[in-house]
């Protein structure tokens, strides 16, 4: 295992563990999925400054709004990796409600917000938002049966694309098409990596081809990626210098890494997260990029947002299916 893999790991499950300390109560799941973010900074999360923003978060909101419940713990953590926390958490709230304004209410306009807040400039929230619109009612077009809010973010997010409309969706359907046919994912999930291969750089048949390619390189290697939440992170790893087969070896061996600490063992995260997180870890090592006070630095990292949000999806569709699980057999 390379040695620069190693201490990004290591990073990672030391944040896990103070952010799990820190908040005893909070779901596991999303705790991991938070503490990329203090790794990919190459800092330690700061337990005190934690509770701190969750205070500011919880005497800035109500008790039954969008920024509590499953959000709650990423809201703060992005609080917490700012100079200005209290500012960052004003100017979400600012940028959602005028999200509201464009789009029906949902917990996923929260993430948006928190993504703008981080890369929007001051005076061009509006016109982020009508372009965001835009794409989001042209994926409703092309797909309406798959697109629903949970793609607003995607919509958002992709409006920071330099490409113009026609070609990110022009370059959506082509990823569409051609995974469709070669690895057939979840629709759903399919079309949110699609997302994620549009506004990065590159041809998006040669990434498609390289997704095929680590999906292939894995299985020959014995491991079957899954083609559900988990699929969409592959597509930023779509995007490195990386060739296929060094990205799988990087891959097995942090999820290796992973096998063996707590919480990823027999009665940890399924195969499937653990080879997800294993993913997003090879992902942010290769990338390099920091997230600044002055927004996020370039196309890749903002994929990589994407790719994180899938991964959040797929943490909350984790959470509804322990708590129907748990309700059946109460009931």
């Amino acid at each position: 295992m390379k040695d620069e893999l190693r201490a990004f790991c290591e990073s990672f499950i030391r944040n896990r563990d103070i952010i799990k300390s820190t908040f005893k109560m909070e779901n596991a799941t999303v705790a991991t999925v938070c503490a990329n973010r203090f790794a990919k900074l190459g800092i330690d999360a700061d337990a005190e400054k934690l509770k701190e923003c969750r205070r500011i978060l919880r005497e800035k909101t109500g008790v039954f709004s969008n920024f509590r419940g499953t959000l709650e713990l990423p809201i703060t953590t992005m609080m917490a990796s700012k100079t200005s926390s209290e500012a960052f958490l004003e100017r979400t709230i600012e940028i959602y409600n005028e999200l509201k304004a464009a789009f029906h209410s949902s917990t996923h306009l929260i993430m948006a917000a928190a993504a703008m807040a981080e890369m929007v400039p001051s005076g061009d929230v509006s016109d982020r938002i009508a372009r965001g619109k835009e794409i989001y009612n042209r994926m409703k077009k092309e797909h309406s049966f798959l697109t629903n809010y949970e793609d607003t973010i995607f919509a958002m997010l992709l409006a920071f694309s330099e490409k113009d409309i026609d070609t990110l969706i022009n370059e959506q359907e082509v990823a569409f098409k051609t995974l469709k046919e070669s690895i057939k994912p979840d629709l759903n999930s399919l079309q949110s990596a699609t997302h994620i291969l549009s506004i990065t750089n590159g041809e998006i048949e040669d990434k498609c081809m390289k997704i095929n390619e680590i999906f292939t390189n894995l299985k020959n290697n014995g491991r079957k990626y899954s083609k559900y939440y988990e699929f969409p992170v592959l597509a930023v790893l779509a995007d490195s210098d990386m060739s296929a087969y060094d990205v799988v070896m990087d891959m097995l061996d942090a999820d290796a890494f992973l096998a063996t600490q707590k919480g990823y063992g027999f009665f940890g995260v399924t195969k499937d997260v653990r080879l997800m997180h294993a993913a997003l870890l090879v992902s942010d090592m290769i990338s390099g990029n920091e997230i600044s006070d002055n927004g996020i630095a370039d196309i890749t990292t903002l994929a990589e947002t994407l790719a994180m949000v899938a991964a959040e999806q797929a943490t909350t569709a984790a959470i509804l299916v322990s708590i129907t699980a748990s309700t059946s057999v109460t009931h």
